[in-house]
């Protein structure tokens, strides 16, 4: 491909846009084709993954990895409308359902978005994942595969386990344990949302070179968009709350907090400390996730 055409930011756009509607096409014939026989929960993790390896080989074609970011975001949705349309939800009902699908697609709007107007084209992938196939060139396609696309797919379909069992076992209420699901998806939304905001207006105001943004949220947490993310999938477990729910079910959000927890933020800070001759200092004194004021 044409190196111009890499770097046209509405090209590489249009390319994500063409994986993506290649794979939903695909994935709503086979889930027409499965569900009879196999039933919706089996269908839309079959889906799911082969969906996966559609953006996978698109991700391996333009040589960019970072195709697969919103799918992090886009999926949800689609998989919670296909849930609408099997039961017969309204959305204007008011229900647990219809609470759930609408915080879930404000969120992925804003997250897909918020990745798109920082994504620059298909030039521009993200650190980890070049850095991921240059320390293991030779399993360098095990790993993107297994790491950067099929895992997070994984633990995103676990993580919407407790919604596809709202919509199954047809309870609507909305109770005590919804209501604070609700307003833990408000707080997520909020550090997810000031959090991404204050970055790119730090980014845009051309800082000098190794600075380090230290104010607003950044000044109480050094990670205040995964807290929000982390935030969210609990908001999730708890607006798709039901008594009858296996136990097992809360491990989506676990999962999805261990994840950034021990990997994200992790690695986020070793490439910080690399790069930012004042990064250490910073972390000593401010917290990891959870808002708390400074040391000294």
């Amino acid at each position: 491909m044409k190196s111009m055409q890499r770097s046209n930011k509405l090209f590489s756009l249009g390319v994500v846009l063409a994986i993506y509607s290649v794979a939903t096409l695909i994935g709503i014939l086979i889930a027409t084709y499965l569900y009879s026989d196999m039933g919706l929960l089996p269908t839309l993790l079959i889906v799911d993954v082969l969906a996966t390896v559609i953006v996978f080989i698109g991700s391996v074609s333009f040589k960019n990895s970072s195709i697969y970011d919103p799918y992090w975001s886009v999926v949800p949705i689609l998989l919670l409308a296909v849930l609408f349309y099997v039961f017969d939800y309204s959305l204007l009902e008011f229900s647990a359902q219809s609470i759930l699908l609408w915080c879930v697609v404000f969120w992925g709007i804003r997250l897909t978005y918020n990745w798109a107007e920082g994504w620059k084209n298909l030039d521009h992938e993200d650190w980890r994942y070049s850095m991921l196939r240059k320390d293991n060139p030779k399993i360098a396609y095990f790993l993107d595969f297994s790491g950067i696309h099929m895992f997070p797919t994984l633990i995103v379909f676990l993580g919407l386990v407790p919604a596809f069992a709202l919509f199954e076992n047809g309870a609507n209420d909305f109770g005590l344990i919804q209501f604070m699901g609700f307003l833990l998806f408000c707080i997520a939304l909020f550090f997810e949302t000031v959090g991404d905001n204050q970055l790119r207006a730090f980014k845009a105001s051309n800082p000098p070179k190794g600075s380090l943004l230290t104010t607003g949220l950044w000044k109480y947490t050094r990670h205040p968009n995964y807290l929000g993310e982390m935030l969210f999938w609990w908001s999730i477990y708890l607006l798709s709350y039901h008594p009858d729910n296996p136990l097992w079910m809360i491990a989506g959000p676990v999962a999805i907090t261990g994840l950034f927890v021990f990997i994200s933020i992790p690695m986020m800070d070793k490439r910080m400390m690399e790069r930012r001759s004042g990064y250490k200092e910073y972390r000593e004194r401010t917290s990891a996730l959870f808002p708390w004021p400074p040391k000294g």
